[in-house]
């Protein structure tokens, strides 16, 4: 989460955070930007639909890399303040802009199909801007500004943990989480992304910790990643293509798509790619590690909850394209477009904030030399 000290960060580690974030953009423009109105799926449905699991994915990363870093990192309320206010400055300037203008928006939390009906963003949705911890405006955010305190007592937990406590308690947050959360029908362990966090926290910690053979070889994990990967994009386009040829399959499609083996996998798939680049030997790189310091800004600048159906259907105009056949190249270069825009904004609120904490401390430091003055 840090942005500063870009000569600091492992670059590997930050070069991954580039590639998640744009997994995760890849995956919120078929969510949130697109709405086939087919009554049924269509190959191109089909095809865009198998790239859903990279946001997951890419979300498990993202949590293995904090849960690495911070078992060897003190708590901090500063830095946890600093997350807070990046994540009110995002939300309340969208909350602003789309009240001033008058924008349409989507009802908080509805799934977009063909039947969502926009409305003109009104003073309840402007409060929820600015109350965006409150009113969850990122899921992600919210869930670490909860973990990120719990993580000493993690902390705690991990330096008394013997190795075979270690593994059996990964074992058990992984079927809690990914294995059970998944049966069909049941509610008792629907996805808690908090447990999540839990979850990519120990087991990251594992491996830093007992660096297993089976993830430090660097060939191996990444022969293994790209095997899951195509693994999950040709089952989707299977399921697809069996379909058309079986009813049973026709008719239970969502089920046959998102299968319980397919969450468990996800968890797996997680666990190679960052071991992938955490063998990957890359030389310290400035530009690498200044992109990478942005990706959290990026994720609060297009996940925004209030401001997301905006701009994929409004700035960006995504569905004019749903037909098309150059659909997916459309929607890659948005993603390259709001990729490279989001860092440029992102470079500037840091700047910003740096100029405004020294004017401040310019402001505070020149008040307390006139109280001694006139004392």
């Amino acid at each position: 989460m840090n942005t500063n000290n870009y000569k600091e960060r492992d670059s590997n580690i930050e070069l991954l955070r580039c590639l998640l974030m744009f997994m995760i953009m890849c995956c919120h423009i078929k969510a949130h930007g697109l709405r086939f109105i087919n009554e049924t799926i269509t190959p191109m449905e089909a095809f865009m639909s198998s790239f859903n699991w990279s946001g997951s994915v890419a979300n498990y990363c993202f949590m293995l890399i904090s849960g690495f870093y911070l078992s060897s990192r003190k708590f901090s309320w500063r830095k946890e303040g600093k997350i807070y206010v990046q994540l009110w400055f995002y939300s309340s300037i969208f909350g602003l802009y789309l009240y001033l203008k008058q924008c349409n928006i989507y009802p908080q939390g509805l799934i977009i199909d063909s039947n969502s009906v926009p409305k003109i963003m009104d003073k309840k949705h402007l409060i929820a801007s600015f109350l965006p911890f409150l009113t969850n405006q990122n899921w992600y955010a919210s869930a670490y500004l909860i973990f990120y305190p719990l993580s000493i007592y993690a902390n705690k937990l991990l330096q008394n943990l013997e190795r075979k406590e270690h593994f059996n308690l990964c074992i058990i947050l992984i079927i809690i989480s990914a294995g059970l959360s998944s049966i069909p029908l049941q509610k008792a362990f629907d996805p808690d992304y908090l447990i999540y966090f839990f979850t990519f926290y120990f087991i990251a910690n594992y491996i830093k910790k007992y660096n297993p053979s089976c993830f430090n070889n660097f060939r191996k994990n990444l022969i293994i990643s790209i095997c899951l990967i195509s693994f999950f994009v040709l089952w989707a386009n299977g399921i697809y293509y069996v379909s058309k040829c079986i009813e049973f399959v026709s008719n239970n499609y969502n089920f046959f798509v998102s299968l319980i083996i397919n969450d468990l996998l996800k968890v797996i798939t997680a666990i190679y790619i960052f071991c992938t680049f955490r063998e990957l030997k890359l030389k310290q790189n400035k530009i690498i590690n200044l992109i990478g310091g942005c990706t959290f800004g990026i994720y609060l600048i297009h996940n925004n909850r209030t401001f997301k159906h905006y701009m994929w259907f409004e700035l960006f105009n995504t569905q004019s394209y749903i037909e098309s056949v150059y659909l997916p190249l459309y929607c890659l270069s948005c993603v390259v477009i709001l990729f490279v825009i989001g860092t440029l904004i992102e470079l500037v609120r840091q700047k910003f904030f740096v100029l405004l904490k020294v004017i401040i401390n310019k402001l505070f430091l020149e008040k307390n030399i006139n109280k001694f003055n006139n004392s």
